[in-house]
């Protein structure tokens, strides 16, 4: 257990009782993603909780590496009739609570389906290629949403 992530609970509430966790989606260097039931809009969203470290290279001043937060405002808000935003994340809010280690930022967005990785492991297990047809529109949608997070100033280096 790395003291740097927030140790969140199945069945936990953040924001007041707002957001009930359900279940880890996955984590990565710099956070960990949980999918939420958010109680006062009745849908699922996906709780990205930053690290305690994250959190503080988010923190504006000399020492700022990163603003998360503002890029996916950025994107939410730049060009409503852009075809790529359909395909970017929605972001919804964002608040920091204190955990046991320090404190936290928590970005809201909408929970998103499967990865692509994961639905060609769901295909037999002689043949995991995903069909040509498939592979075309999902690029295609990719390409229309970097499109538009570069009109909006940002550049995309982790795919």
């Amino acid at each position: 257990h790395n003291p740097g992530y927030f140790p969140a609970r199945l069945g936990q509430t953040l924001q007041g009782g707002r957001y009930c966790i359900v279940r880890k989606l996955g984590w990565g260097q710099y956070s960990s993603v949980w999918l939420a039931k958010d109680r006062n809009e009745e849908s699922f969203v996906a709780l990205k909780i930053l690290t305690r470290e994250a959190t503080g290279a988010m923190s504006p001043g000399p020492n700022q590496r990163s603003d998360e937060r503002t890029m996916l405002e950025k994107i939410g808000s730049a060009q409503p009739t852009h075809p790529g935003l359909q395909h970017t994340l929605t972001y919804y809010d964002s608040f920091q609570f204190k955990g046991p280690y320090g404190t936290h930022c928590c970005l809201v967005t909408e929970a998103l389906g499967y990865s692509l990785d994961y639905i060609r492991k769901l295909r037999d297990e002689g043949d995991r290629r995903v069909p040509p047809s498939i592979v075309k529109r999902v690029v295609k949608q990719v390409l229309l949403g970097l499109d538009y997070i570069h009109q909006c100033g940002i550049v995309h280096a982790d795919i």
